[in-house]
């Protein structure tokens, strides 16, 4: 087990991940909320950054997953570092 999934593993122990629902199967993640400006701040859009390690679980560009019975679908993927992935969702309609 590497450290960070041994950090997120004690996360998800003390009640700190969010379930998310991903293919049928619930998985864990670190939600962050980002809050982007646009129009010089007259429109905010919120976005949710989801942090996991890479072993845990595999998303891609327009994957649709559950959170909070919402749908939101994946804008882009990225390594954090080589054990851990950030994933950037939308709310959908």
């Amino acid at each position: 087990m590497t450290m960070i999934e041994e950090i997120y593993s004690w996360a998800k122990e003390m009640g700190l991940l969010q379930e998310i629902i991903v293919g049928g199967e619930v998985k864990y993640v670190h939600l962050v909320v980002t809050e982007d400006e646009i129009l010089k701040g007259l429109v905010s859009s919120v976005d949710y950054d989801l942090q996991y390690p890479a072993s845990w679980l595999t998303l891609k560009q327009g994957d649709v997953i559950m959170i909070h019975n919402s749908s939101f679908r994946v804008k882009f993927v990225q390594v954090r570092n080589r054990d851990e992935m950030v994933a950037r969702v939308e709310r959908l309609p």
